[in-house]
């Protein structure tokens, strides 16, 4: 998780400089999307954590800072029963029964 919030932070400007902006406003008006697989659960929820806590703190680009984050997508995450989405984002899990990692909490 800590991986993530870091590289977020470092990313911060780059993500912003390839989301859609409103050509008469130009405040951003692309929702993002995080897709995580297996361990990088872990990741993508530090990386939300602190990509959430950067559009409040630069809430003035955004047409919609609260609703930014469209939603996370976990695909076979590691230790699913232990990772989970920052409060107020839409996540969405799929595991499958024969992966002996997944599963593991």
């Amino acid at each position: 998780m800590e991986a993530g919030r870091v590289v977020a932070k470092a990313y911060f400007q780059k993500i912003l400089s390839q989301l859609a902006r409103d050509p008469k406003t130009g405040k951003i008006i692309e929702q993002i999307q995080l897709y995580t697989h297996s361990r990088g659960a872990a990741f993508g929820a530090g990386y939300t954590e602190s990509l959430i806590q950067m559009i409040k703190d630069n809430a003035d680009l955004f047409a919609d800072a609260a609703n930014e984050t469209d939603f996370v997508y976990n695909m076979a995450p590691h230790q699913s029963g232990s990772v989970t989405a920052p409060e107020g984002v839409d996540e969405y899990s799929h595991s499958y029964d024969r992966d002996k990692f997944q599963a593991m909490i």
